[in-house]
């Protein structure tokens, strides 16, 4: 007994940590100082304590190493979730993952209570407002994807990316300097989070939190969310752009209560100011025009009723031009500072057939490109407008669109070059869409602005797209034309690394269709009667290539000579916007199959796009896997040569 009784005392000792924080004080002097003893005796005591999570209406949390132990001997289920940005010199984004802890927050009286947390680590206290309480899923918008900050258009993202999405309006506001420290945990959706954005207060700002919110009923959800609720997701741009209304203003109120202070609260001197918001707002006008991009995570999920095919595809399409531009004639009007390269000989690697392949070890011959000066220029219809723009910028405004702000730098070059054929293929103002383009862009433009892709000494035309299925179409299959150089190829990557490559709605990549609907649609459209015609019997793919991407279906039993359509008339024209949930065929690479149960055919989808040309996604995949953008150019556009002029 007294052996067992030492033990005891001495277990007690051992792992006491003394007194434990109490919600009820949270914000008070006492509190600091009774986490703080608690955290160090934590430390000193049990094995991978890091900090201590703090709430005003909820029992703390240890921030631990993974896999480490709760005092009860339970998973804290509190860990990072990203790298640690707390201390960085610029805005920046911390993600901790707080598993189960937040579930009782999805409750809006609960959130009411909790709109600040504080973050404790030895040496350190991360007090944080709450600004935004959203859902996110792991393929879509997610804060984890949101660390460095420092970028204005990455920053920008991120904050109108989460007040699009917050469920409740607390009232505190973001500035351009702010950090933020965001907990995500479990939600009621499998694979969905509920998230949970706090701003780091500064070391001069009240510590009041709010004691009411309110609800925002426009709030965005998940693809995920909107599937199972069985709703169509709203159009995000007019949210984007109240959002964008309310971070502006902010923003001036901001500006103008700092101006006051450094004036003594005189008025005027506010030309300044207006500046500053006019800059902004032109800045912001390239990031309203993507905001499809921005939403990824949403609109890779779902598309809208009444969509056509150019708001169904990403990337260019265009039409096969009738005219060929000859490289010899941008020679000559090519500035006398860019010397004409020798083509270069596409890579033994990037041939049709061997995509899945490691690049030869030995590095592709780069065709000598030069920087192409500011006075040059090309003719686009950008974002609307029709203009003759600087190359550089073009270039660099369309990959960073095309892209994100993440992609390797050889993808943004292909994506650079690609562009530049295409537009040059097409002919006059051609419309395309930019943003405001990060360094990295910017770099690769300048890198490849006199690269070209070209064929028997002509400009080629270079269509592109979001994603293949296992590989590409050809221009036969896509446009009816034959092109020597657009022809089916593999792209092994894109079902790894692309967000948008089996996710067309219902259950993962599947879209439903109603039977009555396409019905009445198949005899407006084509005059093929299939009432009391067994459904199974309706659709039969006739032909595909080796990839999946369907070239000819017929409609109904009985070929009768006006029953058959390609796959991209089927799905561009036939059953563009009408499924059961407004959405489209992404791609034209599906199979189909009739479901009794739900009166539905049920279509699987792999791929995002047209199929023709260069996949992005696909493009992106090889660059990861140490392809320079040559030999991305020159598998997804076999037999051609780049040339620099």
């Amino acid at each position: 007994m007294l052996g067992a009784g030492g033990f005891a005392a001495w277990y007690f000792l051992h792992n006491d940590l003394g007194a434990r924080p109490a919600p009820r004080s949270y914000g008070t002097e006492a509190f600091d100082t009774t986490t703080g003893r608690y955290l160090r005796n934590a430390m000193e005591r049990l094995e991978g304590i890091e900090g201590y999570l703090a709430f005003p209406g909820l029992e703390g949390r240890f921030l631990t190493a993974a896999g480490a132990q709760t005092p009860e001997g339970q998973q804290a289920g509190v860990c990072w979730a990203s790298e640690n940005w707390l201390g960085s010199a610029t805005p920046s984004n911390t993600t901790i993952d707080c598993g189960d802890a937040l579930q009782s927050l999805a409750d809006e009286a609960a959130m009411a209570e909790n709109t600040g947390f504080t973050l404790y680590l030895p040496g350190t206290t991360y007090r944080c407002k709450v600004v935004a309480v959203y859902y996110a899923e792991a393929d879509g918008f997610h804060p984890a994807a949101y660390t460095d900050l420092s970028d204005y258009y990455t920053y920008l993202d991120f904050v109108l990316g989460i007040g699009t999405r917050s469920l409740y309006d607390t009232g505190a506001t973001a500035g351009e300097d702010d950090h933020f420290l965001t907990l995500v945990g479990q939600s009621d959706t499998d694979g969905v989070q509920l998230c949970i954005t706090g701003r780091l207060l500064t070391e001069t700002e009240s510590q009041t939190l709010a004691t009411s919110i309110s609800t925002n009923e426009s709030a965005l959800l998940t693809g995920a969310q909107y599937q199972a609720s069985g709703r169509a997701a709203p159009d995000p741009g007019p949210l984007l752009a109240a959002q964008l209304d309310r971070y502006t203003a902010a923003g001036a109120a901001a500006a103008a209560e700092q101006s006051d202070s450094q004036t003594g609260g005189a008025t005027g001197g506010t030309t300044g100011l207006e500046d500053d918001l006019a800059a902004l707002q032109q800045e912001t006008d390239a990031l309203i025009a993507s905001t499809k991009d921005m939403m990824a995570g949403l609109s890779d999920i779902a598309g809208q009723i009444g969509a056509v095919e150019t708001d169904l595809n990403q990337g260019a399409e265009g039409s096969v031009p009738s005219q060929t531009v000859p490289v010899d004639s941008l020679i000559s009007t090519a500035p006398t500072s860019a010397p004409t390269a020798a083509p270069t000989e596409p890579p033994a690697s990037s041939q049709e057939g061997q995509g899945d392949q490691t690049p030869a070890a030995e590095p592709t011959e780069q065709p000598a490109p030069t920087e192409a000066p500011a006075s040059e220029t090309i003719s686009v219809t950008m974002n609307g407008t029709a203009q003759d723009m600087d190359l550089v910028t073009c270039l660099a405004m369309i990959a960073q669109n095309e892209l994100g702000a993440n992609a390797p730098a050889e993808a943004y070059k292909a994506q650079c070059v690609a562009a530049h054929c295409w537009i040059l293929s097409q002919g006059g103002y051609p419309s395309v869409a930019g943003t405001t383009p990060g360094e990295a862009a910017l770099a690769a433009a300048r890198e490849v602005a006199h690269v070209l892709v070209t064929y028997n000494g002509q400009v080629c035309f270079t269509p592109y797209f979001a994603s293949a299925s296992t590989g590409t179409a050809s221009a036969a299959d896509v446009w009816g034309s034959a092109i020597p150089y657009l022809v089916a190829v593999d792209s092994p990557h894109d079902q790894s690394v692309a967000s948008n490559w089996n996710t067309n709605g219902y259950n993962t990549g599947c879209a439903r269709f109603s039977r009555q609907t396409l019905q009445d649609r198949i005899l407006e459209m084509m005059g093929v009667d299939l009432s009391g015609v067994d459904p199974n019997s309706w659709f039969t793919i006739l032909s595909t290539n080796e990839y999946g991407w369907v070239a000819q279906m017929q409609i109904g039993p009985n070929a009768s000579g006006n029953d058959t359509c390609s796959g991209r008339w089927f799905r561009e024209t036939l059953t563009a916007g009408c499924s059961v949930d407004g959405r489209s065929l992404r791609s034209q690479c599906f199979t189909v199959s009739y479901d009794a149960d739900l009166d539905c055919f049920i279509f699987d989808v792999k791929g995002y796009g047209h199929g023709c040309g260069m996949s992005q996604w696909g493009a992106i995949g090889y660059a990861q896997n140490g392809w320079s953008y040559q030999d991305i150019l020159t598998h997804y556009y076999p037999g051609t040569t780049l040339t620099s002029y």
